[in-house]
């Protein structure tokens, strides 16, 4: 008897049962893409767009990709400059071999689900120590209901996928404040790594967990001055540049350099779209929606049945048991993040000053869920700690809820989602920028011809490939050629033994090459990176390099002092 319940305590240390709980977890997190097509969310068809972008300018063997030319009819967009996509070349590849478009997206959907599974158990288990504990709290996170409203309602691409990389940061910082004495050149990887997978997917999950990261280190500042801390945090800052310089580099100088929407800053009123108290608790409500005024009418803006109910039972156990400086922190960091979600935190008074218009440009406050579900997981999994003796009951309660509001949310879902499939771009069109917000401003893109318009100059033998041109031009005046493509910086008009003629802004925005007098020759155009993007394109992957060499000998010589 004794040995069969020793069996059952232990049942995490059972390494066939770790992953067989895995997989499950897997599984309840992706029951919504086991069907055909994809479901079809708010941003769907723009990122299937990014998808196929990157698949056809692969085909052109245009690595690493900056600008995306089948958009907007062909006038072409610089969205991989602007928007991390170094995920989302998976299934580009895929697409590229010739897997259909929403048959690559929703294997890449799996796979992120998968990743988040494995990531956040490998990360919660060393953070709280414990295989059990890192087992539910992966359940929870991976299952968060904010996290597949992301996935299946919004189609948030970048949200969704920043999930993969919290749980690093949330382990590096852990380790750099706890008492753990690995306040070194290994953490300072860990925190580089997540926080360059956050640059690298989605910026504004990194502007807000960046923030949260300051904080952190305010409340810690003696700590933060130490030798140790400082130097790893330093580095973790060094190492983070160098590994995402070939994405910085080509958007600072955008920023600078390319006026389109998305860099300037206007004062932003979200206040009114953040979450109401109410609905943090309503775990069953319909997934589907917007930030309407009319409760009714919003998308299920909750962490999640269990992430709550750790919230209030960690608040019982802090006033009714014992106090706990984990615990308390957590929680702290929890209300903190729900507050900053909601209606009531006042947005809108910050918004009117300059650092709070930077902060306001998040475009919705509920987007702070994110930071909550991360801060309620670890808060949850620090209860789940001070709960071990306890454990039978209260893990089979989270996994219950869990389970129960996945399954509820997945009945929802279907009963109203439509599916999709789509071959390639082409069945629902390349003019999917919403916002436009990486559009030249002034450019009026309801007013686009699609032609070539030539001023005394007359052009011959044109060959066209995406947005690259090749023709002959002849022409007794000056004059110039306006191409039907947009004039973002990199365009170059080259003719002769390498000479460069000027490219300049031609009516809307489009690429208008100026010609001298007396001009007969062939001319080429096309999208060249410029010399520093290249360098730092190197910089990165010898950065990358390096450091892998460095680990890699760095276990060998672990495993020769082992024998």
């Amino acid at each position: 008897m004794n040995e069969n319940l020793a069996k059952i305590l232990a049942w995490g240390e059972n390494r066939k049962i770790q992953l067989g709980a895995l997989f499950g977890i897997f599984i309840l997190s992706s029951l919504l893409l086991f069907m055909p097509g994809i479901t079809i969310g708010h941003d769907i068809f723009f990122h299937l767009l990014r998808v196929a972008g990157l698949a056809d300018e692969l085909k052109r063997g245009n690595f690493p990709v900056r600008l995306q030319s089948i958009w907007l009819d062909g006038y072409g967009y610089p969205v991989s400059i602007y928007y991390g996509d170094l995920l989302l070349y998976f299934p580009a590849v895929l697409h590229f071999l010739g897997l259909s478009l929403t048959r690559a997206f929703s294997l890449y959907l799996m796979a992120i689900n998968a990743a988040t599974t494995l990531i956040s158990y490998e990360c919660f288990k060393r953070i709280f120590k414990s295989r059990n504990i890192g087992l539910l709290v992966c359940l929870v996170y991976t299952t968060a209901s904010y996290r597949l409203l992301d996935i299946f309602v919004r189609s948030a691409v970048g949200e969704f996928s920043s999930f993969l990389f919290f749980p690093i940061v949330a382990l590096a910082f852990y380790n750099l404040f706890s008492d753990s004495p690995e306040k070194n050149f290994k953490t300072a990887l860990l925190l580089a790594a997540g926080m360059s997978g956050l640059v690298l997917t989605h910026i504004l999950s990194t502007e807000m967990c960046a923030l949260i990261l300051l904080l952190i280190s305010l409340f810690f500042l003696k700590k933060v001055f130490s030798k140790k801390i400082f130097l790893t945090l330093l580095s973790a800052v060094f190492l983070t540049l160098l590994f995402c310089a070939f994405f910085i580099v080509p958007l600072i100088d955008y920023s600078i350099n390319v006026p389109v929407k998305i860099t300037q800053m206007t004062e932003k009123h979200i206040q009114s779209g953040g979450i109401y108290f109410s609905q943090l608790f309503a775990f069953f409500q319909n997934p589907f929606g917007y930030d309407s005024s009319s409760v009714k009418d919003r998308m299920l803006f909750s962490p999640g049945m269990p992430l709550m109910a750790g919230l209030v039972f960690s608040i019982i156990y802090l006033v009714y048991y014992k106090k706990d400086k984990e615990l308390s922190f957590f929680l702290m960091l929890s209300v903190f993040t729900l507050f900053i979600s909601s209606s009531r935190f006042p947005w809108d008074k910050i918004a009117s000053t300059k650092i709070g218009m930077f902060i306001s440009q998040i475009q919705f406050s509920w987007r702070w869920l994110g930071m909550a579900t991360v801060a309620l997981t670890l808060l949850l999994g620090r209860l789940l700690v001070l709960h071990d003796k306890n454990h039978r009951v209260v893990w089979g309660g989270v996994i219950c809820m869990a389970i129960l509001q996945t399954t509820a949310f997945t009945s929802i879902y279907i009963n109203q989602a439509g599916n999709y499939g789509a071959k390639d771009y082409t069945e629902f069109g390349n003019n999917w920028s919403i916002g436009n917000e990486y559009i030249r401003l002034g450019t009026d893109i309801k007013n686009l011809s699609g032609e070539i318009e030539t001023n005394n100059i007359k052009i011959s033998n044109l060959t066209r490939n995406a947005n690259s041109f090749q023709f002959h031009a002849k022409g007794i005046e000056a004059g110039f050629v306006e191409l039907p493509i947009f004039n973002y910086k990199g365009y170059t008009a080259v003719y002769g033994n390498g000479k460069k003629l000027a490219v300049t802004d031609g009516k809307n925005n489009v690429v208008r090459i100026v010609f001298p007098e007396n001009f007969d020759s062939d001319v080429s155009v096309r999208f060249e990176e410029p010399l520093l993007w290249r360098i730092a394109s190197i910089v990165s992957l010898c950065s990358v390099v390096l450091v892998l060499c460095f680990l890699l000998n760095r276990k060998i010589k672990t495993k020769s002092i082992a024998k």
